[in-house]
């Protein structure tokens, strides 16, 4: 294939803080986790090259997710009062957007962490149930959402990309795969655009 990539835009996770000069690589950087953070949740990183890293959880509404610019040691966002455990999670390359599944709810649960505020739940299905599997969710960029679930059809796995518009929230497009899609076996463009995959029914796929 012949594709024009998408050129990856500048992750600034936090325009208004004082630019940094040099960063001593040759110091650990330190950050502390919130209080009674516990699990493989609990920390996160964006899809693409970014300075954000996400600590904590929302396990109860006491608990506290802290969203870090690792360049200049500022936090930039906060998720709290919240009672949920991800099954898949995924934050915005400049942390503006969280986005996750749970195991009780049928659709995507996205927040506006700037502005401290839940968007809404976007439907993963066409019935409005929780799909079987949900293999991937992603936020390759602040416009854009991707959610992969996998469902089986006549006894056939299929794989459904399903996209929606940040912070709109407004579905894009929905592409059906055959034969559903690798776990190890997927990347995006540098700008989020296209998605790469190795189909699981396929010798190569994309």
């Amino acid at each position: 294939w012949r594709v024009t990539v998408d050129p990856a835009l500048k992750p600034e996770v936090d325009p208004d803080a004082e630019p940094v000069a040099k960063i001593d690589n040759s110091k650990p950087i330190s950050i502390t986790f919130p209080k009674d953070s516990r699990g493989s949740s609990a920390m996160l990183m964006p899809s693409r090259p970014s300075g954000l890293v996400v600590l904590g959880d929302n396990g109860t509404e006491a608990h506290m997710r802290e969203f870090w610019n690792v360049s200049t040691g500022k936090r930039v966002g906060v998720m709290t009062g919240l009672n949920f455990s991800p099954a898949r999670q995924a934050v915005s390359p400049r942390g503006r957007f969280y986005a996750a599944t749970t195991y009780s709810t049928p659709g995507v649960l996205i927040w506006d962490v700037q502005q401290s505020k839940a968007i809404g739940e976007l439907p993963m299905t066409e019935d409005g149930k929780r799909p079987s599997t949900v293999p991937l969710l992603a936020l390759p960029s602040e416009e854009r959402v991707v959610a992969v679930v996998e469902e089986r059809r006549d006894n056939k796995k299929i794989a459904r990309i399903n996209t929606w518009s940040l912070p709109s929230g407004a579905a894009l497009k929905s592409i059906e795969v055959a034969g559903g899609m690798k776990d190890d076996c997927r990347a995006f463009s540098p700008g989020g655009r296209f998605l790469a995959f190795r189909g699981s029914d396929y010798e190569s796929s994309g």
